[in-house]
């Protein structure tokens, strides 16, 4: 005969060994997070830099790359999905979003600068 207390104690035992994997998981998923708005501040520093030179913002964000091969993902965030940019028609603001973990853009979980 086994007891309840048995039970619980034979699933805790079976669950046990997953905790660091779902601990880990939790972090890279908050990692990607805080990488993806690094991201977005380094593009949007990129982006005041174009406007103090040419005295806009650019049309799309391929051209602040140029030839510097450092710069070639620059319009992607941390999971690889493409950066939501738009410039204002005037030239003189932007707007700048990361689709977050879901990959859809205008959710909750999007990551705006």
């Amino acid at each position: 005969m086994v007891y309840p207390t048995q039970k619980l104690l034979m699933v805790g035992l079976l669950f046990l060994p997953t905790l660091p994997l779902l601990g880990f998981t939790v972090l890279l998923s908050g990692n990607a997070e805080a990488e993806t708005a690094k991201k977005l501040s380094d593009v949007a520093a990129l982006l005041r830099h174009e406007k103090t030179t040419i005295g806009t913002y650019p049309l799309a964000l391929a051209s602040i790359v140029r030839y510097n091969p450092l710069l070639q993902n620059i319009h992607k965030d941390y999971r690889n999905r493409e950066l939501h940019y738009e410039r204002h028609s005037s030239g003189k603001g932007y707007i700048l979003i990361s689709p977050g973990p879901d990959g859809n853009l205008n959710t909750t979980d999007d990551i705006e600068h």
